[in-house]
């Protein structure tokens, strides 16, 4: 009995041609919606619990690990597709503020950590992909939140071509993150936990498509100064 030769080329498969985005979206829409169910079946049972009681942790627990899950593929889906860029006048500074106010900023506007942040900044427009500017910004902020720091002062600004996102960050003299770094790449290899890793990875991608780099100053043991510089196109 003679066996079939496969019709894969190899070719195919050093290229990665079969990874087409159609099918990388519809398995990332597939591990969503199992996790939009687990968090659905989560706020049902928080519902029918007392806010004293212990199983409400719990519950707490489940979700917040669902929305974790989400991120990371979410963030291996921005890896594994390039976007289709639909260049526009993008105003940064009401984007920064933006993102800043609806996906890391509490009802105080503090980051997880006590420390208030101060926001300065002119009127900054880029001609860019909105899409990769907002992954580029939220990027930047999951890298910090995820090694614990935090950011004390925010400023967005023109700088001859470019606009530049600053950031004075304090971190712990004990995290590794940025204390013993001295460029996003070496962020990227070296920390822990691997949502920083991942975060870095998308960050790179994001502004190798822009057109821009991130310089990372040491000030001095706690105090570090993070500068996005973005082509105006």
């Amino acid at each position: 009995m003679t066996s079939k030769k496969s019709n894969i080329q190899k070719t195919d498969i050093d290229n990665n041609s079969f990874l087409e985005p159609e099918f990388i979206t519809d398995v990332v829409h597939k591990i969503k919606n199992g996790l939009g169910g687990i968090a659905g079946f989560t706020g049902l049972l928080e519902r029918d619990l007392s806010s004293d009681d212990p199983k409400c942790r719990i519950v707490q627990r489940i979700y917040n690990g669902v929305l974790g899950v989400n991120e990371i593929v979410v963030a291996l889906m921005n890896l594994s597709i390039t976007p289709e860029l639909s260049i526009e006048n993008v105003q940064l500074t009401a984007l920064v503020k933006e993102i800043w106010a609806n996906e890391l900023q509490t009802e105080n506007g503090y980051l997880n950590n006590g420390i208030k942040t101060a926001f300065s900044g002119k009127k900054c427009q880029v001609q860019g992909d909105r899409f990769v500017l907002q992954k580029i910004i939220f990027s930047i902020f999951k890298v910090i939140k995820f090694s614990k720091s935090s950011i004390r002062e925010i400023d967005v600004s023109p700088v001859k071509n470019q606009a530049v996102l600053s950031m004075l960050v304090h971190t712990n003299e004990k995290e590794i993150c940025f204390c013993k770094t001295r460029t996003i790449y070496d962020v990227m290899k070296n920390c822990e936990p691997v949502e920083i890793r991942l975060n870095c990875a998308v960050l790179i991608k994001m502004l190798s498509i822009h057109g821009g780099e991130i310089t990372i100053d040491k000030i001095d043991k706690n105090n570090f100064k993070i500068k996005i510089f973005l082509n105006e196109r």
